[in-house]
């Protein structure tokens, strides 16, 4: 069943998949640089920005399906709006994805970034008269 932390946890599971018959493999702490765009010559790609990223392990597929004679490329993956993966990303770079308490002392998220070493920058200035 789907879960919040279920998908933050799965953000750091490596993949693998076939490509023209090459095995390509990605570690969990790249996956969510991995993401790649979907095709826009689809129609869901035409009528949604959404991104593509592996999921976990697609290589017993092609047996499971009976379609490993001719299936040079297997990929399993999972489907996340345009710029998911990026977001998250940085979330994983600043730490906020591992399952670890708040710090002592923090109660709002402007403290939490400050406890990560994030400083808030300041709004641009607005060029309306």
């Amino acid at each position: 069943s789907w879960s919040p932390a279920g998908v933050i946890s799965a953000t750091r599971n490596p993949a693998q998949f076939t490509v023209d018959g090459a095995v390509v493999r990605v570690a969990g702490e790249e996956l969510l640089r991995s993401a790649t765009p979907l095709a826009d010559s689809s129609r869901l790609g035409r009528t949604l920005r959404l991104e593509v990223l592996p999921n976990r392990d697609s290589l017993p597929y092609a047996e499971l399906y009976g379609i490993e004679a001719e299936a040079h490329s297997v990929f399993r993956g999972t489907l996340r709006y345009a710029g998911w993966s990026g977001l998250f990303a940085e979330f994983a770079d600043l730490g906020l994805t591992e399952p670890a308490p708040l710090p002592a002392g923090v109660r709002t998220w402007p403290e939490l970034l400050a406890s990560r070493g994030v400083t808030p920058t300041a709004a641009p200035a607005s060029s309306a008269r």
